[in-house]
């Protein structure tokens, strides 16, 4: 009897855990054809409610990121990107997903009400994120190598692959040739840096 009991119990933790999954394959369906009508905000609505569940993908984020940028709301992608890895910090492809997100994301902002607004320019203190970004980027795909070295099989090959190009581009960035003397200063991976202030530059050159 309770052989029976535990072949029910199964079968239909199998057939809620498919109708989940065919939910959330709805969802980004919808949010897809949401994306392409040009309805950016429903679709980023949807996506965020993606990246929230246990099936979020990383092409969730990239397409969460991208709607911002069609809605000019730059300034909510680094909120969005940390809340997803706290999210889905033990999901390798996620993390490689906001690590590339950081290298395409404008590197300049303003600190406005003691807040760094990322591709801010005209008003509060104009400053640069590159060694911040870096270093983000840097912990990101060490935390995705290693999630990565537990897997089995080989399917996470063009995973660890992509993980360690970003890493070598994030490692070199800004240190290569005239500053190429830089990979002498030792980084801190376990804090991120300071922001750094930058000049505003305009048609002339660099204002003063």
């Amino acid at each position: 009897m309770n052989h029976w009991k535990n072949i029910l119990t199964t079968l239909i933790a199998c057939i809620a855990m498919t109708g989940h999954l065919s939910a959330q394959e709805g969802l980004r369906t919808k949010a897809r054809e949401l994306d392409k009508q040009g309805n950016y905000k429903e679709a980023l609505d949807l996506y965020k409610k993606l990246l929230t569940g246990e099936q979020a993908q990383a092409d969730d984020l990239t397409a969460s990121i991208q709607c911002l940028k069609k809605l000019n709301r730059i300034v909510e992608a680094d909120e969005l990107i940390e809340q997803t890895v706290a999210q889905q910090s033990k999901n390798p492809r996620i993390l490689l997903s906001a690590a590339t997100s950081y290298s395409k994301l404008p590197t300049h902002g303003a600190i406005i009400a003691g807040k760094f607004k990322r591709g801010i320019t005209n008003k509060g203190a104009y400053i640069h994120a590159l060694e911040r970004d870096r270093i983000r980027k840097i912990q990101l795909c060490v935390q995705a190598l290693e999630l990565l070295s537990k897997e089995e099989g080989e399917s996470n090959q063009p995973y660890q692959h992509s993980a360690y190009i970003l890493l070598k581009e994030a490692i070199s960035n800004q240190r290569l040739h005239h500053n190429a003397w830089r990979f002498q200063e030792l980084s801190d991976l376990t804090t991120l840096p300071d922001y750094d202030q930058a000049p505003h530059w305009n048609r002339h050159g660099r204002a003063p």
